[in-house]
C-alpha cells in the first residue's frame, strides 16, 4: 500500500497557462450541454407568440456557429395580429429588427380585403439542415367564415421574408449567448462559481481513484 499526495487548487490560484488548460476543459463540456441556449429559445417562443406564430420548444432547430448551411427555423403556423406591433415594441423596446419584422407584417395585412387575415403554415420538409429554407412558408388568406383563399404574389413574398427574417433573428441571438458563454469572462465566473478544482498544470481534479 502506498499514499499518493496531490496539490489541488483554485481556478484563481492557477498560473496562466494552467487556467488557459482549465477553460479548455469547461469548453469542451459546454459543447456537450443544451442548457446555455434555453433562454434565448425561451425569449424566441415569447416572440412568435406575439407576433402571431404558434410554435414551441419542439419546433425549434438550430445548428451552429462554424458551418456553410448552419442556421435557425421554426415550424408552426402564422396568424396576423392586430397587436402585435405596439405588444412587441413594447417587449423588446431596443430591438428595431423586431420591430420592423412586426411592421413589415402588418403592411401587409393592411393591403387586405375587410375581414381577411393573414395566415400561413410552416413545415419543415428537410431536417438535412436547419437554416430558414428548410420550411416551406405557405401564406393565404382567411375570411370571418373560415374560408381560405390564395394570397397575393407580392404578399406572399412579403410575408415569407418576414419569417425567414425572424429565424435569421434567432441564429443571431443564439450565435451572441454562444460567444458569450465561451468568452474567457463567462467561463472563468462559471468555474469559479462552481468551485471546481484542478491540479497545478490545469487538468480537472474529480477525485484520487483507489
Amino acid at each position: 500500500m502506498r499514499t499518493i499526495e496531490i496539490k489541488v487548487f483554485k481556478y484563481e490560484e492557477l498560473d496562466e497557462e494552467a487556467k488557459e488548460r482549465a477553460r479548455d476543459w469547461y469548453r469542451e463540456g459546454l459543447l456537450m450541454d443544451t442548457w446555455w441556449h434555453e433562454a434565448v429559445i425561451e425569449d424566441f417562443l415569447a416572440i412568435a407568440k406575439i407576433l402571431g406564430i404558434d410554435t414551441d420548444v419542439k419546433q425549434v432547430e438550430f445548428t451552429g456557429f462554424w458551418n456553410q448551411g448552419d442556421g435557425a427555423s421554426y415550424t408552426g403556423h402564422y396568424t396576423y395580429r392586430p397587436e402585435a406591433v405596439e405588444e412587441i415594441k413594447s417587449y423588446a423596446p431596443q430591438d428595431e429588427e423586431l420591430h420592423r419584422i412586426a411592421e413589415e407584417l402588418e403592411k401587409h395585412q393592411r393591403v387586405q380585403q375587410e375581414g381577411e387575415l393573414l395566415c400561413a403554415n410552416l413545415t419543415r420538409f428537410s431536417h438535412h439542415y436547419s437554416h430558414p429554407f428548410t420550411v416551406t412558408y405557405d401564406v393565404y388568406l382567411r375570411d370571418e367564415e373560415g374560408e381560405e383563399s390564395n394570397a397575393s404574389a407580392d404578399t406572399e413574398e412579403g410575408v415569407k421574408k418576414a419569417l425567414v427574417d425572424l429565424a435569421n433573428w434567432l441564429y443571431r441571438q443564439l450565435e451572441k449567448e454562444w460567444e458569450y458563454r465561451n468568452s474567457d469572462e463567462a467561463v472563468e465566473e462559471a468555474i469559479i462559481a462552481n468551485e471546481y478544482e484542478f491540479t497545478e498544470d490545469g487538468e480537472r481534479f474529480t477525485g484520487v481513484k483507489s
